[in-house]
């Protein structure tokens, strides 16, 4: 979904833009076609000379016909605690920190926090500190996705734009 591993690339300064230049170019001159999550793929690359007719977009959005069952409406009630929920790959730490942090101190709200990834352990860990945050860990997306929308108030989708992937793709 995202193209090249850029986050470590963009490690290397100099020497990692050219390799990512090159990379590019060799992947963008061998394939057929291209599927990207975002259109912000599209211009971006646009410079290594990729053929915008050969692009395909499958956005990371929800099914619809998961969530069409579901009336959406009535969901706003009144309660004495709000959940803010993070669901999905749990990848951003320094984002997802900076929300327990910001709870930590609210007693009216809780962090609820969904999935796996690269940085499921670490965020397991942290969550440990902070008495309003629970980690839910690995879902299965068909059976659970809309009960795990139902708990919560808010979704939470704040990242590090100084992340490549993150600057093109969704929701940003």
């Amino acid at each position: 979904a995202d193209i090249p591993a850029n986050t470590h690339i963009e490690r290397l300064g100099i020497f990692g833009k050219i390799l990512e230049s090159e990379i590019n170019k060799l992947v963008l001159d061998e394939n057929l076609f291209y599927v990207f999550t975002s259109p912000g793929y599209i211009n971006y690359y646009q410079k290594y000379g990729i053929n915008s007719e050969k692009v395909f977009i499958f956005e990371n959005c929800p099914e619809s016909r998961l969530f069409s069952s579901h009336d959406w409406s009535n969901n706003i009630i009144q309660k004495e605690r709000i959940t803010v929920g993070y669901i999905g790959a749990v990848a951003y730490y320094k984002s997802l920190k900076t929300l327990m942090k910001a709870a930590s101190n609210m007693n009216e709200v809780e962090v609820f926090i969904a999935g796996k990834g690269p940085q499921s352990e670490l965020i397991k860990r942290e969550a440990k500190k902070y008495p309003n945050v629970f980690v839910y860990g690995h879902y299965d997306y068909e059976k659970e996705i809309v009960d795990l929308y139902k708990r919560v108030d808010i979704v939470y989708s704040v990242y590090n734009t100084d992340n490549f992937n993150v600057r093109l793709a969704l929701p940003n």
